[in-house]
This record gives structure tokens, sequence and C-alpha cells, in this order.
């Protein structure tokens, strides 16, 4: 059996928002023998990585794997307004991330879809969300079904229940392949749809960018996302091709459009 994952017991603790000392008690163990566990300075028996298993509600041989590692194929944690989300659920979001890759690669069917997207950098967004248009052969008109077209082209779509984090969705590129996360918590299906076509914006416009430069330029990244996603939804030739009257039942047939 592998040695005992220390990283997997401080992800496991965050996302069940479980301190240390809350973990101890449970344990009848000191915090600082949790910490010892978790900086590497003391490994626990088999016996006390079940109890600690039993006590976070997990498998015991989660704490035996082996750590993501990211690879060059990889983009910062793209998360609107980072400044304003609290550090520990920033983390939340980036152990989220790796665990649905976790999944992903679990997977022999998986696909990297940049491998397929070839699009030149000196377009201007919204010429470069028509060319990904074109790439996938989607014409003008409004796309039926986002998840649907994003899973069939390697996108890996995950809708968690996110309480505590005050985000529509956020997204990451990890060794190659994408993992979009929504929040169930927010927002209609409507503006879910905008949501995913917003993360496709990050990772078409963004991918290069490392974790200063996405913080330091946070609002000008997203506003740029923002319009990669109104242009990729429903073309300006789309919009106009179908807008023949202002009649309010016209209206009404273009909103369900």
């Amino acid at each position: 059996m592998s040695e005992f994952n220390r990283e997997r017991l401080t992800e496991i603790r965050t996302i069940r928002n479980i301190t240390m000392e809350q973990l101890a008690n449970s344990l009848g163990k000191t915090k600082q023998m949790i910490s010892k566990y978790e900086v590497g300075k003391s490994l626990p028996s088999d016996d006390t990585v079940q109890e600690i298993a039993d006590a976070l509600s997990i498998s015991k041989d989660y704490f035996y794997k082996e750590s993501t590692l990211l690879s060059d194929g990889s983009s910062t944690l793209f998360l609107r307004a980072p400044f304003t989300i609290p550090k520990k659920s920033r983390e939340k979001c980036r152990i989220l991330s790796r665990w649905g890759y976790e999944i992903v690669r679990e997977h022999n069917d998986a696909i990297n879809p940049f491998n397929s997207i070839n699009i030149d950098n000196d377009l201007s967004i919204p010429e470069k969300a028509m060319e990904l248009r074109k790439q996938w052969n989607l014409g003008i008109k409004p796309i039926s079904n986002m998840v649907q077209l994003l899973e069939s082209k390697g996108f890996n779509i995950f809708t968690i229940d996110l309480q505590q984090v005050k985000t529509d969705a956020y997204s990451q590129i990890i060794n190659g392949f994408p993992i979009i996360v929504l929040n169930k918590q927010i927002g209609t299906a409507v503006r879910q749809r905008f949501s995913l076509a917003h993360e496709l914006g990050h990772m078409i416009l963004h991918r290069e960018l490392d974790d200063w430069e996405f913080d330091l330029r946070n609002k000008e990244i997203e506003n740029e996302a923002h319009q990669f996603a109104e242009y990729f939804l429903l073309p300006t030739e789309g919009f106009v091709n179908t807008f023949v009257s202002p009649d309010f039942e016209h209206l009404i047939m273009l909103k369900k459009e």
C-alpha cells in the first residue's frame, strides 16, 4: 500500500469545514498531533487512518492516493472577483477543480479539446468567438444546449452546491483538461448558459495567464470573457437575421429561441 498522503487530509478537512481542533476532539487526540500528520512530522497508524476516514465520512483509500501535480498544460484558476472571496473558499475551489480532473483522468475516453482548437491571437474577441463557432460548425443561430455542446467537445462540467462561495461558476485547465464548475446555488438556467460561455471564454482567451496577472487585471479579464460569451452565444448577424419586428409577440418568440 502507498504511504499516507498528508495533503489529502488537509484537502478533505478544508472541504468538510472541519478544523484541526474539531477533528482532534472527535478522535480523542490533540490538535498538535493532527498538525504533525498534515505537515509530515508523523505518520498515522493504519487504524488511525481508518478512524480519520470515518470521522470525515470518506473512504480510507482516499488518503493513499497521490496528489494531482499541475503540468505546463495547466492554467490559473479562473475565479471572478477573487479578492472578494475568502482565502479558504478560494482553496476549496482549487481542491474541487483538482478532484474534477481526477474523475476525468479515470476515463480512457477523455479528450483534450485544445488539440483541435487553433485561433489566431491577433483576432479581436468577437472574431475569436466567431472563429470557434466556425471550427465547431455552429453557424450563426443560438446554441440549443451549452452543456451538451461543451461536453461533446471535451469540456468537463460539474454542478456543485457551493453555499459559501459567492460566484456563478469558475474553471481551470488542469494538465490539458478543462474543468468547469457551476454553482447550483446561483442562477437560472439562462444565467448558467451564460456562465458556461463565460468560462469557455476564459479558457480560449486567458489560458496563458499566470495567477499574478489574472488577479491584477481581473476586472478587465472578466469583461473580456463577458464579451466572448455574448458573441459566442448569439452573433450579431444571427440576431439581425431573426429580428424582423418590435412586435411584442415576436419578441416573446425570440426570447424562447
